[in-house]
């Protein structure tokens, strides 16, 4: 069973469900076992043949744990989901698009639990169960609602980005509540100040999401910034803190060299609503200060949990991937990996045990993204 990976919001999976077969899976969590340490990380090299290769990039996976990976090709003509083994060969290929029986409009998401495929169709706002070979197990309604963060046993852990109450000053929340009941108990509030610093914009837009973990008896927040992480128990009341001793975090040369381009083509006016052209803030005067400029230590989808309890956590460093994994509040350490982050931010996916997948960007080559799948192997 695979660790839980939050859907991209580009559609939020509700907590009102109606179900037509019972309530949806839920990972099972299984007592940790005795964690040995640090673990390292040998990559396995991955060979698609062209018809395996996605539309465009690596947007939506899972892996299992052994090492299959299950990841969408296509939303158009054809299968649209491939299932490969750790060395890149096809095992399977299913999954239509369209409005019938265990077909998918507008995927956003796919989550394994054991040989079970689920799938979010955001265009028909149902979840979808299929089996590795693509036979259909069951389908419900899921409708849009808040956004979700994390399933825990049968309940869902879901936030609301927009302040509450009638008069829109009600304070934005984490709540668990029970899949297919929208009421539930509040976990976090603003009154805490990591999840209030990792929910506050640095810049124009607030975010949709942030880093977030949970499993029945605990849950994690995490601040980009400062890289301050706060473990809390399944009420919601701080436990302990953790906080890496690191510099501010800065753009590497390639990092530095895109934004430098972004900012560069950078529209200067744009149509306002009589046809006339609006001057748009001057973004040039950055082109000045970019090696300084400080950046988030992580992105989106950053907190896993593995099979023996471990809190990983997937960020950037100069160009690269840095992915530090903790122990409680012991740092056990630090691995730097050969991948530079996807420009729409980390897409991760851990197996319980064993195996990691991880898109990264491509400076040369027919495809702008890689799927890179690493073997955990622990020690002794």
């Amino acid at each position: 069973m695979s660790c839980r990976r939050r859907w991209v919001v580009l559609s939020a999976l509700a907590i009102t469900m109606a179900c037509e077969r019972g309530a949806p899976p839920a990972p099972v969590q299984a007592d940790a076992k005795p964690a040995n340490g640090m673990p390292r990380l040998e990559r396995r090299t991955l060979v698609l043949d062209p018809e395996d290769r996605p539309d465009n990039r690596f947007m939506s996976f899972d892996v299992t744990e052994d090492g299959r990976v299950v990841y969408r090709v296509t939303e158009s003509e054809g299968p649209m989901l491939r299932v490969i083994d750790s060395t890149g060969r096809r095992l399977a290929a299913f999954g239509r698009t369209g409005e019938g029986p265990g077909e998918i409009r507008l995927l956003v998401g796919i989550e394994l639990f054991g040989d079970t495929v689920q799938l979010y169709s955001s265009g028909t706002a149902r979840l979808v169960d299929l089996d590795l070979a693509g036979q259909l197990l069951r389908e419900r309604t899921a409708y849009i609602g808040d956004i979700t963060l994390a399933w825990v046993g049968d309940s869902v852990d879901h936030w609301e980005p927009l302040p509450r109450g009638p008069d829109g000053m009600g304070p934005r929340r984490v709540v668990r509540s029970l899949a297919g009941e929208r009421e539930g108990r509040t976990l976090l509030t603003e009154a805490d100040s990591i999840f209030a610093a990792a929910i506050t914009p640095r810049g124009t837009n607030p975010p949709l999401s942030f880093p977030y973990a949970a499993t029945p008896n605990r849950i994690w927040v995490a601040e980009p910034w400062d890289y301050r992480i706060r473990m809390y128990d399944a009420a919601g009341s701080p436990l302990d803190d953790v906080a890496l001793a690191l510099p501010p975090n800065r753009w590497g040369p390639v990092g530095a060299a895109r934004m430098r381009d972004q900012l560069a083509k950078r529209p200067k006016f744009m149509r306002g609503p009589n046809g006339e052209a609006v001057r748009l803030p001057d973004a040039t005067a950055r082109l000045d200060t970019l090696e300084r400029e400080r950046i988030r230590h992580f992105g989106r989808n950053p907190l896993h949990l593995d099979g023996y309890g471990r809190l990983w956590v997937v960020g950037y460093a100069r160009d690269s991937t840095a992915i530090d994994v903790f122990e409680g509040v012991t740092h056990l350490g630090r691995v730097m990996l050969p991948c530079y982050p996807s420009a729409v931010g980390t897409m991760v996916a851990f197996a319980r045990s064993g195996w990691m997948a991880i898109e990264c960007e491509v400076e040369e080559g027919d495809w702008p993204t890689e799927l890179q799948l690493w073997r955990i192997v622990e020690r002794g």
